[in-house]
This record gives structure tokens, sequence and C-alpha cells, in this order.
């Protein structure tokens, strides 16, 4: 269903298969935890977006990107709106470090557009 909703709006099948990456991905770590469906919440999903990933799959980085991350919202906004779950949840990244906004600060400063300077 998630899938077709996406072809629906124009996606191509390599970008759906990395929404549906993501949103498997989600899936199991709630079967990995034992956690129901209708008991997603804000503090699962947080756990979700800033958990170091071990998990077993083709991603290679430890640390989700934001835009896996907002790969998973999708899903979980679809989900939502089609009333399987009852809690409307944001995943967010825990913020950068000060340390790495002020060095990002620095390379604008030098000269770096901020797009250039991006994780």
């Amino acid at each position: 269903m998630f899938t077709e909703h996406l072809a629906d709006k124009g996606f191509t099948a390599l970008t759906i298969q990395t929404y549906f990456d993501s949103a498997s991905h989600f899936a199991t770590r709630l079967q990995k935890k034992e956690i129901k469906i209708n008991k997603i919440n804000h503090g699962i999903v947080s756990s979700f977006a800033n958990h170091s990933c071990n998990c077993p799959g083709s991603h290679n980085n430890h640390i989700l990107s934001r835009k896996y991350v907002k790969r998973t919202q999708t899903f979980l906004d679809y989900l939502y709106q089609n009333d399987i779950i009852y809690t409307k949840t944001t995943l967010c990244k825990t913020a950068e470090p000060i340390q790495l906004t002020l060095f990002f600060e620095h390379l604008t400063q030098c000269g770096l557009k901020p797009i250039t300077n991006r994780l």
C-alpha cells in the first residue's frame, strides 16, 4: 500500500525502494523490541532516529542520515493519514553538536557557501 501510494505520486522505482528500506528498518526495529504498532509514540520514533545503528541490512553507516530519517517520517505520516496509527509523531535527529555548528559558521566566514559545508 505505501509503495503504491508513492508510485501514484510519481516516485521512481529506485526512490520507492529507498523509502521501503527506511520503513522496513523502522518496522524491523519495532518487531525486535516487541513494540506493537498501536504503541508508537514520540519517544519510540526519536529513539529510532537517533539510535547507533548496527542493524542488519545494506546500511553502512552507524548514524542514520537526516534524509533517511525523513523517508521514515514519510512512512509514519502515511500510517497516520490512513488511520493505521492514531498518534501523529515526528522524527527528529538530535541537533548538531555546538562545535560542529561553530565549525560550519567558520567555513561560511572563510567563503564557503552553506550548501557546500552541510553533512
